[in-house]
């Protein structure tokens, strides 16, 4: 090959060399420039067009997860900063979180709306009729309970114990856990109700009887089969704290309930042909035949409980129980039968000399109990346990 061939094939490669250099840096300038509006618009119609965008799911736009998501993740949780804890706590504590809904967008799902169950029996019986629990926290994934048939769940945190006690309101805790389940709603309606109790929540420090007392209250009524109850409307305080829910054995999430202000609770009353009543210490005997002649010409029956309003209080009648039974004393060996009489009146317990006879005082929960089971094994023995059966 000859000198000129030679470097005729140098130069020819140079040449491609350097087109494709030029070409390189060409792709390069075209990517590092701003792209105008009309070639964004273009790019993101195409990029739709051939590539399948699915939609947003409702877990992934969920709150809690998005919450999680957007927050450090240890492995137990245990600060009371952490915004996952922020959240519980505020579901523990505070009513008017429990209760708030939002929907920015179709997609999303209300991250409120939402109660603590701190009962193993009150957990499984949930998952009995609903199912899964949304989600469940405990202090170790080694907890036995978790694999217990009865407990269903869709996700599980651990915490720590010092704070899973505290969101619970749990005095002690030993390998228990803590679910997150949704709130029950109110009934829309109560059918057509005989008897009914109206529950009128207080936090105010001279409240007589508090929240986890009125849960004990609402119990009761379910167990001595009242058609519903009444929730007269508070900001502060709704029913659905852990330890109300534990004391109430969560009855409010299968005895239908209303909640409303004292003119819609007044308006109630008066629509269903009603007897407001509340236990009191100069009230007439619910044995007594006044009280029957009274009642006898009503529908049904409301007992109301709690801090009650004036307007309720004046509306209502006053009831009590008093119930004279022999009472076995010792005297001498000898069992002697005396009256005992079962009153509000003051709070001490009086004995006559040279009697037998014992003065006991009742608050307004346990005469209230009793006046529920009085009321409906005297009055209304064989009206059906739901408003909505007629009987």
């Amino acid at each position: 090959m000859s000198t000129s061939e030679v470097v005729g094939k140098l130069l020819e490669q140079l040449r491609s060399r350097a087109s494709l250099h030029v070409q390189r840096s060409k792709k390069l300038k075209d990517r590092l420039k701003p792209e105008s509006a009309k070639n964004n618009v273009n790019n993101v119609v195409v990029r739709r067009r051939f590539t399948p965008r699915p939609l947003v799911s409702a877990s992934s736009s969920d709150y809690f997860t998005r919450l999680v998501n957007s927050s450090p993740k240890p492995l137990v949780l245990r600060s009371v900063h952490h915004p996952v804890t922020n959240h519980l706590l505020k579901l523990s504590q505070s009513s008017n979180y429990r209760h708030v809904h939002i929907h920015r967008c179709i997609h999303m799902r209300s991250y409120r709306g939402l109660v603590l169950l701190s009962s193993l029996k009150l957990i499984k019986e949930y998952c009995s009729r609903n199912g899964p629990c949304h989600r469940i926290y405990t202090t170790s994934h080694s907890n036995k309970l978790l694999s217990d048939p009865g407990v269903k769940f869709d996700k599980v945190l651990i915490v720590s114990k010092k704070l899973l006690q505290k969101i619970g309101n749990l005095y002690s805790y030993k390998n228990g856990l803590v679910a997150e389940v949704p709130l029950p709603e109110p009934s829309s309606s109560l059918g057509v109700p005989r008897l009914v109790l109206a529950v009128c929540p207080s936090n105010k420090a001279k409240s007589r009887i508090s929240g986890a007392n009125l849960g004990t209250i609402i119990r009761s009524a379910q167990a001595l089969e009242w058609q519903g109850v009444y929730v007269l409307k508070n900001d502060q305080i709704d029913l659905f704290d852990p330890l109300t829910i534990r004391s109430s054995q969560y009855s409010l999430s299968t005895l239908p309930y209303l909640k409303g202000t004292v003119s819609e609770i007044i308006e109630f009353i008066k629509s269903n042909n009603l007897l407001a009543c509340h236990c009191a210490n100069d009230g007439i005997s619910v044995e007594s035949d006044e009280f029957s002649d009274k009642l006898r010409s009503h529908c049904g029956l409301m007992l109301i409980i709690g801090h009650i309003p004036h307007e309720l209080y004046t509306l209502s009648n006053k009831i009590s129980v008093k119930s004279t039974h022999l009472s076995p004393s010792i005297d001498n060996g000898n069992s002697v039968g005396n009256s005992t009489d079962f009153s509000l009146s003051g709070d001490s317990i009086s004995e006559p000399i040279g009697a037998c006879s014992v003065k006991y005082s009742l608050d307004d929960q346990v005469q209230t109990g009793i006046a529920m089971y009085l009321i409906k094994k005297l009055y209304f023995k064989h009206v059906s346990a739901s408003p909505f059966i007629m009987s």
